[in-house]
């Protein structure tokens, strides 16, 4: 065990500076083994590594490449717990660093981890902005699957806020890119966000290709969390096209991957259509179920977006059941959380169902 006198403060600082950096190497040590075993972190590890990245940040660029590398490697899993206000201050302080190092491919792709986080978090401003940063940047280097991921999750915001000409042009820009590039993670992700797109736009075949093209290739690369996407929108799509069977079969697949994944926040998306589907069925007990379960995670992650979706969702249920006075309360809520949050499109589809 290595001795430290206590009164040499250049060696204490040494010691401990080191110790930053054994740290840091030991837990990404830790998630390549755990990635191997498909083990999630518990809450206890979560919060070792993001101290591990806090420390690393503070140390600054000698701890930078170690610290970088921990950033990126941990992030799917944070993501997939819905801890996106702590992580995007620990992205964002990486950011400044990046920045100030003139890494420019740290600034990329960490530009795209903010946005991503931003998006989630409903800060439509800020996300679009840390896209176009990371296109900028993505292009400085000529990396070209850079570029196209940053293409690709904007063309898919800009499909959640009805902007569906910009968001086609950057999703099929992006698909080209990763096929020049041969990258089939990042085709699977665009054919998804395009079957996305065309659901918004009823174009119901053109949605079910894209999707079992994403599906597809996910299966063959055994990305089952990818694969979650792609089987959660197939099931959106049967919802809204009033197949509830074929939805159900897909939303129940989705279901087990998201729970054997790690996923918490799109569990919320997959109950929410479970209900939908189970009300096409008139199987309204379980509809509400659903999407009370939905709600319950949505409330968990203060997801302001998917609460409305949920508050939606009963109203269209109790308006199947002729239960008016229910269906306009759950509606109005919906109507106005949608006009908080600026989400015309969404604001518009309440609208119909109110009318209806």
């Amino acid at each position: 065990m290595a001795v430290i006198c206590l009164t040499d403060q250049q060696r204490r600082t040494d010691f401990f500076h080191e110790t930053i950096l054994i740290n840091l190497t030991y837990w990404l040590d830790w998630l390549t083994e755990a990635k191997e075993t498909e083990h999630f972190p518990s809450d206890y590890e979560r919060n070792a590594i993001i101290r591990a990245i806090s420390y690393g940040l503070d140390l600054g660029q000698p701890a930078w490449p170690s610290t970088y590398q921990l950033i990126t490697t941990f992030s799917p899993y944070i993501e997939r717990a819905g801890h996106w206000e702590i992580w995007g201050k620990v992205a964002g302080q990486a950011h400044t660093i990046a920045g100030k190092a003139t890494d420019t491919s740290a600034v990329a792709n960490l530009s795209i981890l903010l946005a991503r986080l931003s998006s989630w978090q409903n800060r439509f401003e800020e996300s679009t902005t840390y896209y176009r940063q990371a296109i900028s940047s993505a292009r400085q280097i000529e990396n070209r699957f850079t570029e196209a991921r940053a293409c690709s999750n904007l063309g898919y915001l800009y499909t959640e806020y009805g902007c569906w000409y910009r968001a086609e042009v950057l999703c099929c820009h992006a698909l080209d890119l990763f096929k020049q590039i041969d990258n089939h993670h990042g085709q699977a992700h665009t054919e998804n966000h395009l079957g996305i797109l065309y659901i918004w736009q009823s174009q119901w075949r053109k949605a079910e290709h894209h999707l079992e093209r994403a599906c597809a290739l996910w299966r063959a690369m055994a990305d089952n969390n990818g694969l979650m996407y792609g089987l959660t929108n197939l099931g959106l799509l049967f919802v809204k096209t009033s197949q509830p069977e074929k939805a159900l079969f897909y939303l129940k697949e989705a279901l087990h991957w998201a729970k054997s994944t790690g996923e918490t926040y799109r569990l919320g998306n997959i109950y929410l259509n479970i209900g939908l589907a189970h009300n096409l069925q008139r199987n309204f007990k379980e509809a509400v179920i659903a999407t009370r379960q939905a709600e319950a995670i949505f409330q968990a992650h203060a997801n302001l977006s998917g609460l409305m979706h949920a508050q939606e969702n009963l109203g269209i249920i109790y308006q199947t059941q002729q239960d008016w006075e229910q269906a306009i309360t759950y509606l109005n809520r919906a109507l106005a959380g949608w006009r908080e949050l600026n989400k015309k499109q969404d604001e518009i589809q309440t609208i119909v169902h109110l009318a209806k």
